[in-house]
């Protein structure tokens, strides 16, 4: 089978350089909203249940891209190819959901008594 002079290297460039960068910023403008919006912003910052339910969803979605095959069948550079492969949305939706989770996860600082912080107040 003949080698590809050259393709395989920006593919691999491009997966390993724009695809992250464009994933955090895409993360990062969709949470956003909970960011600007204070009724959110109070819920989600520092909400343990919602954080372990997303990064659950996450892996649940990670775990069924690996269990799931896909068959693809088709022509590239004049060979046929007929593969069975993992199911390839599923796999980046969780990567998606774990970094969405991984930049918008937010913990509460805790206050000490001199800097005249009482969290149960709040």
């Amino acid at each position: 089978m003949a080698a590809s002079s050259g393709g395989e290297l920006s593919g691999i460039l491009l997966a390993a350089v724009v695809f992250p960068i464009f994933t955090m910023v895409f993360a990062v403008a969709v949470g956003l909203p909970l960011r600007l919006n204070r009724w959110l912003s109070r819920w989600w910052l520092g909400n343990y249940k919602a954080y372990i339910l997303t990064a659950a969803g996450g892996a649940a979605l990670i775990a069924s891209g690996f269990m799931t095959s896909e068959h693809r069948v088709g022509v590239m550079d004049g060979y046929h190819y007929d593969v069975v492969t993992r199911h390839g949305g599923m796999l980046i939706g969780g990567c998606f959901v774990l970094t969405f989770l991984a930049v918008n996860a937010g913990f509460r600082r805790r206050t000490t008594p001199e800097e005249g912080g009482n969290r149960s107040a709040h």
